[in-house]
């Protein structure tokens, strides 16, 4: 945890038990002061506290709050503000699905109900939080929603799937209304796979009774929390891998520090490693012990400069291959000289990709189509087959595949053809992660998507003056190449049984 958070306040609800339970402890070991909220539940965070106040930097401080009652609510944010000051972190973790909530059967009390405790509370929460913030000048302040991957897909009975779609909606809401206000506040929406939930576990414990995994959410939450302050994390969806037995989840579960050791002097391909995030994420994985395959084609020697500065000093190696992934049988001759040379593929980073200009649906001409198909999409699809089949081959089955895809691939912005390109690649993102389910693969795919990222693409386009205007590297602070390869590493060493699937990171400054 970065120091500027040492000693500062969080608020977490719902932290008596399971992911609360979690996050309270772990803000606590990394030496925030910590309000934690619970109703029934108070007396087991009185115990936590007890616990941690002997040894841990931090302190918890327990606060019984009904958050299905407003009143309540705003009576703990009055105590808060007299006692601590105000809220510097919120951490919206409270929800209550107490029983069935059909859409046929169920009854309005219970939809109330549910409505009342895993919505408005957050939103009350949130609305608190950031008055507290705005009135003590505090602008680097962060709030989280612990949400679920039925955020995104109808997944659960009754209110329960539907609460979370509008938990996600909630949070790009939210960013938006910040960034409209200047802010540098940032929001989180934390994802998690249902059945990881203790609450899900706790209905269904027959089924799920090794999923001891709590501390996995609270490790991200702490990953991204010290992310710089232009920067902002906005989703993060993970999913459980099922195919994995007790004593690997035991092995698993221990919190990972820095690259995990399974990593080093293993290989990774990165495409599109000359500049800017392929680049970043060569530098990032060699600087932590992993040999990297950098491929590019008329900037290969920009990858052996790269290659040349970090032999001296850097614990893994960097080996330049030439290649056009826009031709298969270059390809094909790339990964034919990757397994004689070093076995196979661990890791593959499909970063390669580009933008031809007067790509119009309107107006654009064919040949730039094709192109961009075959860069974008066809050189991801085939990159990803031949490291699969060398990962099988070898007997690998903990191997990771990257795609480095783009807002653009989940909402509709910019030129023509190349939104298409990017929502392909977030739908064979999806595809993929079935397959592998399907074969009971421990193989791991995750799609990273960033927003605007200071890199040579829109320069080498339009040149140093209407390529700094059009990518606005000049009109706000925008993502840098280092903080999507974080992301990457950040990604690369969860534990084995979870998949982090999708990433969207944006600057703070970023409008759509």
């Amino acid at each position: 945890m970065a120091g500027r958070w040492v000693g500062r306040l969080a608020l977490v609800t719902g932290a008596s038990v399971g992911i609360g339970a979690a996050i309270a402890r772990k803000l606590v070991t990394h030496g925030m002061k910590v309000v934690g909220c619970a109703n029934n539940g108070i007396d087991k965070v009185k115990t936590i506290a007890e616990e941690l106040n002997h040894h841990a930097p931090g302190v918890l401080h327990p606060i019984k709050c009904d958050v299905s009652k407003e009143d309540d609510i705003k009576a703990m944010f009055f105590e808060i503000k007299e006692k601590f000051g105000g809220v510097d972190v919120c951490v919206n973790n409270a929800h209550d699905l107490p029983f069935d909530s059909p859409l046929m059967s169920g009854k309005i009390e219970h939809w109330r109900y549910i409505l009342d405790a895993s919505v408005m509370a957050l939103a009350i929460c949130t609305r608190e939080s950031i008055y507290q913030m705005t009135e003590r000048g505090i602008d680097d302040g962060h709030i989280f929603y612990i949400n679920s991957v039925s955020g995104h897909r109808v997944n659960g009975s009754g209110f329960y799937a539907e609460k979370k779609h509008m938990v996600t909606a909630i949070t790009e809401e939210l960013r938006q209304e910040l960034r409209e206000k200047k802010s540098r506040i940032t929001v989180t929406n934390l994802e998690d796979d249902d059945i990881a939930n203790s609450l899900v576990r706790a209905l269904h414990a027959p089924y799920f009774q090794n999923l001891e995994d709590d501390d996995d959410i609270a490790n991200y939450l702490v990953q991204v929390l010290p992310a710089p302050s232009y920067c902002q994390i906005h989703d993060i969806l993970t999913r459980r891998k099922r195919t994995i037995d007790e004593n690997e989840t035991s092995r698993c579960c221990r919190e990972v520090i820095g690259m995990a050791g399974r990593w080093v002097g293993r290989l990774a391909l990165v495409t599109g490693a000359s500049v800017g995030i392929g680049a970043a994420i060569s530098r990032k994985l060699v600087i932590h012990g992993m040999n990297v395959v950098g491929c590019a084609n008329n900037g290969i020697d920009k990858v052996k400069a790269i290659a040349d500065e970090l032999k001296p000093h850097a614990p893994g190696v960097l080996h330049p291959i030439k290649c056009d992934v826009s031709k298969e049988d270059e390809i094909t001759a790339m990964f034919s000289e990757i397994k004689e040379k070093f076995g196979g593929v661990d890791v593959c980073v499909n970063n390669a990709g580009l933008l031809v200009d007067n790509s119009a649906l309107t107006s654009g001409k064919t040949k730039h189509w094709r192109y961009m198909l075959e860069v974008n999409v066809m050189a991801l699809a085939i990159c990803t087959r031949e490291s699969i089949y060398q990962m099988t081959e070898k007997g690998i089955d903990d191997g990771h595949i990257f795609h480095i895809n783009s807002l653009t691939g989940h909402r509709v912005f910019g030129p023509g053809f190349y939104a298409g390109t990017k929502h392909m690649v977030t739908a064979m993102t999806e595809v993929l992660r079935q397959e592998l389910y399907e074969k009971k693969s421990k193989i791991r795919v995750t799609s990273i998507s960033p927003g605007i990222v200071k890199t040579e693409f829109a320069i080498r386009r339009h040149g140093d003056e209407k390529g700094n205007e059009i990518g606005l590297y000049n009109q706000m602070k925008t993502l840098e190449a280092d903080d999507i390869a974080n992301s990457l590493v950040h990604a690369l060493h969860a534990p084995s049984y979870c998949q982090i699937h999708d990433i969207l990171i944006r600057p703070i400054e970023q409008e759509t």
